[in-house]
């Protein structure tokens, strides 16, 4: 009884009935539409870990908000935020980043204002210092199933020439031209 499951995950299948979802590395896999109306796999934070990640987040801000001097936690939270926002900064899930962003800003409100017995911010207060002290904000970081077109038309040149992979030669022009697609891929992502 591992943590094996078949899933159904057929674009066939999107409309007939409700599609399967599977959860990896903290995303949640499904079949969505895309601006062309085309059948694409989308992900987003899992519930699951985003749930997880939010209790991180409230634990810490209620243990340091009186150990550290506000600066300095605020350092701390922006942070910590970056780092989330660069890992699950991927397509298709800009909404829940942005709910990620708004729900520590509410948490860091709550635990500011329990610093002492008295409100160290009211709201205004805290937009205004949001302003002057910003966290980082929303982004994607890694575009998933985006191609240059560049690297398209290079793609499509290699389909449109007829090359036997059989032989010998053409396997050598075939790994030629792989070296060339990867060489491209790296020069676009800024890894050599």
């Amino acid at each position: 009884q591992g943590k094996k499951k078949r899933v159904n995950f057929l674009k066939r299948a999107q409309n007939s009935r409700k599609q399967d979802t599977f959860d990896f590395l903290g995303f949640t896999f499904y079949l969505g539409k895309s601006r062309r109306g085309k059948t694409v796999v989308k992900l987003q934070t899992s519930k699951k870990r985003l749930r997880m990640k939010l209790k991180h987040i409230n634990h810490w801000a209620k243990q340091k908000r009186n150990q550290l001097p506000l600066m300095e936690l605020w350092a701390q939270a922006s942070k910590k935020i970056a780092g989330y926002i660069r890992y699950y900064g991927v397509s298709f899930n800009s909404r829940k980043l942005s709910q990620y962003v708004h729900q520590v800003k509410r948490i860091l409100f709550k635990w500011l204002n329990r610093r002492s017995q008295k409100k160290s911010f009211n709201w205004s207060q805290f937009n205004k210092y949001l302003l002057k002290h910003p966290l980082p904000r929303p982004k994607i970081y890694h575009r998933l199933f985006w191609i240059s077109r560049q690297m398209n038309d290079f793609i499509l040149s290699l389909l449109r020439e007829s090359r036997t992979v059989g032989s010998n030669e053409g396997e050598v022009e075939w790994s030629a031209s792989l070296l060339t697609l990867a060489r491209i891929f790296h020069e676009e992502r800024g890894v050599y």
